[in-house]
């Protein structure tokens, strides 16, 4: 059962304090979001609002220069829907790039080793914890490919 946030956070509690400027920073991005190009607006984000400076971070430096032109414009955008905000500061902050998983490793292993790590789980008590492991890495395991010649295939000579 999910509730909302503001029902466990009493008025001027540091939790209620957090809320509140979460909710104004989110209304900041919606404004900043609105004024500026959508092409720019996808690349930035306000990152906090600091007294009546305003931190926007940039996703590159281009981006980043660009708003810096553009801040005159949005400073006066911002205080004209009513947004108590003297400065504006562009940082560069890259978004992170999670790196891509690695694959999945494929244990090969022939037929005589995936015999013996049976046979030697089958000696070892039920409840062994090896014994789980062994019998695990060999059902998670693929047998190695036959040779050519045990596969029905002629080998040129």
């Amino acid at each position: 059962m999910t509730q909302p946030l503001h029902r466990f956070a009493g008025a001027g509690t540091a939790l209620e304090n957090l809320r509140a400027h979460a909710e104004r920073l989110g209304q900041l991005q919606r404004h900043v979001s609105a004024a500026l190009p959508a092409h720019l607006a996808a690349l930035c984000h306000v990152a906090n609002l600091k007294g009546e400076t305003l931190l926007i971070h940039a996703d590159n430096g281009s981006v980043a220069a660009k708003l810096r032109q553009c801040a005159p414009q949005l400073l006066t955008v911002l205080t004209g829907q009513g947004e108590r905000i003297d400065a504006i500061r562009i940082a560069t902050r890259p978004a992170q790039v999670k790196p891509p998983p690695r694959p999945a490793t494929v244990r090969r292993i022939s037929a005589q080793t995936r015999e013996e790590m049976n046979a030697l789980a089958a000696h070892l008590p039920a409840d062994d914890q090896l014994r789980a492991a062994l019998e695990r890495f060999v059902r998670h395991s693929r047998s190695e490919a036959p040779p050519l010649e045990d596969r029905g295939q002629e080998t040129l000579d």
